[in-house]
């Protein structure tokens, strides 16, 4: 999946701006597919909520507009989790509330 990267990033710098919002399929797409790439060691919990996930993907880019301060910054933490960040975290908690308590 990382292999993918570099090629997203030169797809999105060669469609024009006004292109490049996801919208609700890619949301989808791009949660589930996080979600299925999650490691043995990851938060695997998140398996049995993918068509949850999936349904919901783009409902959290309504809570973060700059109209909204408070909205915005309760939710841009949970707008991503980048397992570079929580390498401190040994082992990754299995549960939302015991990483959330971890961190």
């Amino acid at each position: 999946m990382r292999h993918l990267a570099p090629l997203a990033a030169i797809v999105l710098l060669a469609v024009p701006a006004s292109v490049q919002a996801w919208g609700g399929t890619a949301h989808s797409v791009i949660d589930r597919a996080a979600i299925e790439a999650i490691p043995a060691d990851g938060p695997v919990f998140l398996r049995k909520y993918e068509e949850y996930i999936g349904q919901s993907a783009s409902l959290p880019d309504s809570w973060r507009g700059n109209a909204e301060n408070f909205s915005k910054i309760e939710e841009d933490p949970n707008h991503g989790w980048f397992r570079e960040q929580f390498a401190f975290l040994k082992p990754i908690p299995r549960s939302r509330y015991e990483f959330v308590i971890a961190l």
